[in-house]
């Protein structure tokens, strides 16, 4: 084999490489390789041995610019730097040692080096110089354009969630890039660039989800809905629906039915105060029940055939939760409202234009006419009912209005008499707001909070 053939940046390198410690590495960009530094060598893509042999040691006056070897500079014991010129005895700096500790000082990572870096140097150990420009060009790059400025904030959440797909288990953080390794390592029907294709056009899925980067309206909502729950744990699961249905295998109707199945699941268990530490797991496992000749009837059945700590709340225990639970100023509340409002309607409210409101004013804001409305046990209804759904609505009057009567804020404009929201159409014709009328208002809500929210029902 003849000499090896460097290009300028390769040259740059192997001096850079010099002053790194042992383990470093640097691709070339222009022609491919991957260079990396050994005990007593630097080796490049390709295993060539780059030799680490002595360095000259050129030592320079800075006053008069004398230049000569460190032998042929004025010695003085005990002084720093212990060398003198020989032409105006000036002090000297070894030219070598100021270049070590400026390269050194230059490569010096500014960050702790990120799972990124890890999966993109194992990627490139294993292709060859020339389908490494290749697999950057046409992959790597464009999968980071599609995260831009928030690529290193979700690249390691987004390869736990492209590994729960392709394991079918849940990898601990720490784990990734061994996991990763072992995929790589142990995968007989697909090269490296095929895995690399693979990871690009999960990327893709994963942005749409975590950024709600879809024309489609319908979707849009839908993912909207997932990330108000903060139910990001079912991304491994979307993901691979989404995936399914861009690959033709699922219809767009049932893929949208499967997003409201999950946002179903987890609001239910939500509401009910059931935890959500098992969450990733669950569909992380949910995976390998999907049958594509009926899918939205095979993720039913495996949503109804969960254990008791996984399982999807039934209507009675729903509806109780939902009347009971109260709902704080989160994404949630706002998502519950939305959907309440724009049920069966053909033309959405946006309520991004309106205000949660609580009909029942904050405490410190309790008036004697609110205290009267509430009657003798005002205290008790105003702590049991103050944050739940059936003393919530939305408004788009100032909230200095917030603490006026009830049947002030029937009246005034944008009142509920004058609103074009059915949330507020029942409190029109209401005479009071006390504790019945409210648990009227959360029954009725959570009979249609089931019509939004339904449990599968395999078969139906």
């Amino acid at each position: 084999m003849g000499p090896r053939e460097e290009c300028r940046r390769c040259q740059e390198i192997i001096r850079r490489l010099h002053g790194q410690e042992e383990g470093a590495r640097i691709y070339c960009s222009e022609c491919g390789r991957l260079y990396r530094k050994g005990a007593r060598e630097v080796l490049d893509g390709d295993g060539t041995t780059v030799s680490e042999g002595p360095q000259e040691m050129i030592s320079q006056c800075s006053k008069c610019g004398w230049i000569g070897k460190d032998d042929e500079a004025v010695h003085v014991k005990g002084a720093y730097p212990p060398f003198r010129c020989p032409s105006c005895n000036s002090r000297v700096y070894n030219r070598q040692d100021k270049a070590d500790r400026t390269v050194k000082s230059a490569s010096r990572p500014r960050r702790t080096r990120s799972q990124a870096d890890a999966v993109r140097d194992l990627i490139l150990e294993r292709l060859d110089a020339g389908e490494r420009k290749e697999v950057l060009d046409e992959h790597w790059h464009p999968m980071k354009r599609y995260f831009g400025e928030r690529f290193d904030a979700h690249f390691d959440r987004f390869m736990r969630d492209y590994l729960v797909i392709e394991l079918g288990y849940l990898p601990m953080k720490v784990n990734i890039l061994d996991e990763f390794k072992g995929l790589v390592e142990n995968e007989r029907e697909r090269s490296v660039k095929e895995i690399v294709s693979a990871i690009h056009q999960c990327s893709e899925i994963y942005c749409q989800l975590a950024f709600v980067s879809v024309e489609d309206r319908d979707l849009e909502a839908a993912i909207e809905g997932i990330n108000k729950l903060e139910a990001e744990v079912a991304y491994p699961f979307l993901m691979m629906a989404l995936n399914d249905h861009y690959a033709g295998l699922i219809a767009r109707s049932d893929m949208l039915k499967v997003f409201r199945i999950i946002e179903s699941y987890v609001l239910r268990r939500y509401v009910c105060g059931l935890p959500t530490n098992t969450l990733n797991r669950t569909f992380a496992m949910l995976l390998g029940s999907i049958r594509p000749e009926s899918y939205v009837e095979s993720v039913m059945v495996a949503i109804a055939s969960l254990g008791a700590s996984r399982r999807m709340p039934g209507n009675e225990e729903f509806r109780r939760g939902f009347e009971t639970r109260e709902t704080c100023y989160t994404g949630t509340v706002g998502l519950i409202l939305d959907r309440l409002e724009n049920h069966g309607r053909r033309e959405m409210i946006d309520i991004s234009n309106y205000a949660v409101e609580h009909i029942m004013p904050e405490r410190e804001l309790l008036s004697q006419e609110w205290r009267k409305e509430l009657g003798k046990n005002w205290r008790h209804v105003h702590e049991m009912y103050y944050h739940t759904i059936g003393n919530l609505t939305l408004v788009t009057y100032g909230p200095e209005l917030g603490s006026s009567g009830f049947r002030g804020k029937q009246e005034m404009k944008g009142g509920f008499r004058n609103s074009p929201l059915r949330l507020n159409s029942g409190l029109a014709g209401l005479d009071r707001w006390d504790e019945k009328a409210i648990k009227n208002r959360a029954s009725e809500l959570s009979k249609l909070a089931c019509e939004i929210w339904p449990c599968p029902s395999p078969g139906a």
